[in-house]
């Protein structure tokens, strides 16, 4: 199942304020194994496309009716051009919410640039699983056994 969320409503496809280097973030959602739910940011993510990736990434890590609670989530930076403002903090409060919820969070992918500035230090995030990309993410994960023993 994918999901896409648009960065502003009436958004017009084709729109550079929308589809160009500086457009804010979309959010595309995946499941592509069992217990495991991947969010892939595209555009710029700061302060505004983080409380949107919070809110989405709190709705997949919370157990569907019956289900169980995701063990993974993987977030994917392959796709974000830059960090604006507050955009690296957002990393740190996934990771807070991850393990409060005692789900592993893992990064994907390259830590973007800022759009001024120099990097961002991401050493104050947390305990994240980094990894090369999402495809090693994915192997990485197929090998665990699902659901958990208990």
């Amino acid at each position: 199942m994918t999901t896409l969320l648009p960065p502003t409503p009436g958004a017009v496809p084709g729109d550079p304020a929308r589809d160009g280097p500086d457009a804010p973030a979309r959010l595309h959602v995946d499941h592509p194994l069992p217990g495991v739910h991947v969010i892939a940011p595209t555009g710029i993510l700061d302060r505004a496309a983080g409380a949107r990736l919070l809110r989405l990434a709190d709705l997949e890590m919370t157990a569907p009716a019956g289900g169980p609670v995701p063990r993974h989530l993987v977030l994917d930076l392959a796709g974000v051009t830059a960090f604006g403002p507050g955009g690296a903090a957002v990393l740190r409060h996934l990771r807070y919410a991850a393990h409060r919820r005692r789900v592993r969070c893992h990064l994907a992918g390259p830590p973007p640039r800022p759009r001024s500035g120099p990097p961002p230090s991401l050493d104050g995030v947390g305990r994240f699983t980094d990894l090369a990309d999402a495809v090693a993410a994915l192997a990485e994960l197929a090998a665990e056994p699902y659901p958990p023993p208990s």
